[in-house]
């Protein structure tokens, strides 16, 4: 335990330093052409100073229901969290104004089996009437994938196409599409999930709500039932929980045979319904028929929450001889 003042008067200290780097951080970002190194250099000293602050802090509260009320947070989490949501909104509403055009697409995110061929349809909108030439290119760690143009004029619309062998590592790939010309540049990243051949993915879900009692060891449970007999190739849950204190909860995922997989806490922030994706490890090759259940324990009292949804992404392969036709569940 450290001396008494030193715990009274830090975070008092670390609060006027994290205001006080914040304001004059935000003053920097909305008048760019003030932004000189002396600054930067400021900012780095006084951000390592109020770091070390909050580690001093923590140490000295073993338990985090202790810890004071005020904000005490590292500062660069503090930047990120923007204590002056305005001022984003006005950056944002500055890039999008200055941008002449943009990138997009619908199917961002695609899983397919190895040796099939998979396209993504982009989208290009010209903004502020410009219609410049735009340059082309894909990054990718995949070997064969095209584009369908190397150029297009801002609005027009174009693919690439991402063939697969046999042979591809199962597995997930990222691509990246770069759109330039002589004065802007946009990228664009979408994802590609390769499973092995005759594994198939299954997205089953419960959306109901549930409230999670307070300090209670009986927690609550919440119930997803997988009808198909499929061997499992890789299964992993994704949970959207609202809490005002996250690392108060424990969370277990029970199998249909009552086995028991312990999931990571959700972290010190509050969330809202943002899905926190957990890998589940030694399921391959079990049935995944029948009854999985999600256990939320709140271990603490003065902090309340819910359930909000929770979801099962099986990747399996029939364990029928004669496999009727599977349909894939999705939200």
């Amino acid at each position: 335990m450290g001396n008494p003042l030193t715990i009274l008067y830090l975070p008092v200290i670390a609060l006027l330093i994290h205001q006080s780097i914040y304001f004059q951080y935000t003053a920097n970002r909305l008048n760019p052409n003030h932004v000189g190194i002396e600054n930067h250099v400021l900012f780095k000293q006084l951000s390592d100073t109020a770091n070390k602050a909050h580690h001093l802090i923590n140490a000295n509260y073993s338990n985090g229901r202790d810890k004071p009320n005020y904000s005490v947070d590292p500062i660069d989490s503090l930047v990120r969290r923007d204590l002056c949501p305005q001022s984003q909104q006005i950056l944002t509403n500055q890039q999008e104004n200055s941008a002449k055009f943009t990138l997009n697409t619908s199917t961002k995110n695609q899983t397919i089996n190895a040796g099939e061929t998979i396209q993504y349809d982009f989208s290009s909108k010209s903004k502020q009437g410009f219609k410049g030439a735009l340059q082309l290119s894909v990054v990718s760690s995949l070997p064969q994938v095209a584009l369908s143009k190397n150029q297009i004029i801002a609005g027009e619309s174009f693919t690439i196409d991402v063939p697969t062998r046999i042979t591809t590592q199962p597995g997930n790939y990222v691509f990246t599409v770069t759109a330039t010309n002589a004065e802007q540049l946009q990228q664009f990243t979408v994802n590609l999930e390769v499973l092995p051949e005759k594994v198939k993915l299954f997205t089953i879900s419960n959306k109901e709500v549930i409230k999670i009692s307070d300090n209670d060891n009986s927690g609550i449970q919440s119930s997803i039932f997988v009808p198909y007999h499929v061997k499992i190739f890789s299964l992993d849950i994704a949970v959207a929980i609202n809490h005002s204190w996250p690392s108060d909860l424990t969370m277990n995922l029970i199998s249909p045979s009552g086995h028991k997989y312990k999931l990571q806490n959700t972290g010190n922030d509050s969330t809202n319904t943002v899905f926190q994706h957990f890998p589940i490890d030694n399921v391959k090759g079990i049935n995944a028929y029948g009854t999985w259940k999600l256990d939320v324990i709140d271990n603490a009292s003065g902090n309340i929450g819910k359930l909000n949804q929770w979801r099962i992404n099986l990747r399996g392969s029939s364990l029928n001889e004669k496999p009727p036709h599977l349909i894939k569940l999705r939200e």
